[in-house]
């Protein structure tokens, strides 16, 4: 008996661990500055062997279902057929490993994936509560940090420029008046927390009963002025509410007038110099050159290559050349369906849509799976890192996870 219990100890023991290295992968690609300083691609590489062991320690085990793995296939297809010509040996091993990583976290057996899910949330929600704490203080008090570090965006040769680390915060130094005022928690950009948050909040389903810290990530998504992630949000709340058959037209109604009032109250409250209305309002403004003015996605010169493309089939299905991205690079990285178009071709994004649509394709519960899949083509418009772990979590196992609470 006390060896049954010793057993049971040692599996959860190094369950929770596996989790632990998950949750770090979590992490860093959402450009947190643990990843800084290529250890993103370390772990990239890292990880298999990680889970592997430990899940030979623990003798726990992995359920290889056709779902995930089909999934993990198209990644791994995709994402080789959009490896350039030229592009050394490193290229295509990185390509074999990332579908690698993907399977394995997929593969983790469904009646266990709330219990992964709600770990992640948990402790993503003590890291923002941390972080907005600290955040706060700072808009008071300049408070002694770590030091300062250089990020980087996964290549060592771009940076986002500097920061005061505080661990679970880190303050940019920029000359920006209002890039201070936006909690980024320990991430590059306040985007990359908003849109994150957005796809736990969908995936948990704004319970807030049960997964007690998840209004801690809902706090640091209202403070880090993320205007994808307020968009996104209420698309997910809405897609929530309409899957339990709880929202009317009233309701509909009443919170389009919310909406507007609170667009109108924070663009004209003491002339619209406010900081609500310089750091989110404002943006929704329309501009010529971008069609609002909180279109940081593309430029303009990168739209007009995006529909230049549809002129000659082979960029139109495989993209620019290197040289020519390079040269569109230098006018800004941008983000979103045309940044990424121009770069992958209409294959590449079928590439990337594909594995979701799979997903949902195959899922029981429909409506919520569909809904889930339309908030992750609105998340695609404006950002289109379809790969990145933390939103192939939250959307496959928000699905699995509704799937099964649909046959208890």
């Amino acid at each position: 008996m006390t060896n049954n219990n010793a057993y049971q100890d040692k599996v959860h023991t190094t369950s929770t661990i596996a989790i632990v290295v998950i949750f770090i992968y979590f992490l860093m690609v959402m450009r947190c500055w643990l990843g800084f300083g290529g250890r993103t691609q370390m772990m990239t590489y890292a990880f298999p062997f990680l889970i592997f062991g430990l899940y030979a320690i623990g003798k726990l085990r992995l359920l290889f279902k056709r779902r995930y793995v089909i999934y993990a296939f198209i990644v791994f297809f995709f994402n080789v057929m959009g490896v350039r010509s030229g592009s050394n040996i490193n290229a295509y091993i990185y390509q074999l490993f990332l579908p690698t990583n993907i399977l394995l976290v997929l593969c983790i057996p469904d009646d266990e994936k709330d219990y992964v899910l709600s770990k992640l949330i948990k402790w993503f929600g003590s890291i923002m509560f941390i972080g907005v704490l600290i955040y706060l203080a700072n808009l008071v008090v300049d408070l002694p940090s770590l030091g300062v570090i250089k990020s980087d965006y996964g290549n060592l040769d771009i940076s986002a420029g500097y920061f005061k680390n505080y661990i679970a915060y880190i303050k940019p130094l920029s000359d920006s008046t209002y890039s201070f005022l936006r909690f980024n928690g320990p991430f590059i950009e306040p985007g990359d927390l908003g849109c994150t948050a957005a796809f736990m909040l969908m995936a948990a389903k704004f319970d807030f009963k049960r997964y007690d810290k998840l209004i801690w990530i809902l706090i640091a998504l209202i403070v880090s002025m993320s205007l994808a992630g307020y968009l996104l949000t209420i698309i997910a709340y809405f897609f929530v509410l309409f899957s339990q058959k709880r929202i009317s037209k009233m309701t509909m109604i009443v919170t389009i007038m919310c909406f507007f009032g609170i667009y109108y109250l924070g663009s004209y409250y003491n002339g619209g110099d406010n900081v609500f209305n310089e750091a989110i309002l404002s943006r929704l403004q329309s501009d010529e050159e971008k069609g609002f003015s909180g279109n940081n996605r593309n430029s303009l010169l990168k739209t007009q290559y995006f529909l230049n493309m549809f002129s000659d089939p082979h960029t139109m299905w495989f993209g620019y050349d290197a040289r020519t991205i390079e040269y569109l690079n230098e006018t800004g990285l941008g983000a979103g369906f045309v940044n990424k178009a121009i770069n992958v071709g209409m294959f590449g994004m079928i590439g990337l849509i594909l594995p979701y649509l799979y997903i949902a394709l195959t899922s029981s519960s429909k409506k919520y799976a569909w809904l889930f899949f339309v908030f992750f083509l609105f998340y695609m418009y404006q950002r289109s890192e379809s790969t990145w772990i933390c939103y192939i979590i939250c959307y496959v196992y928000g699905i699995v996870i509704n799937e099964r609470r649909l046959t208890e």
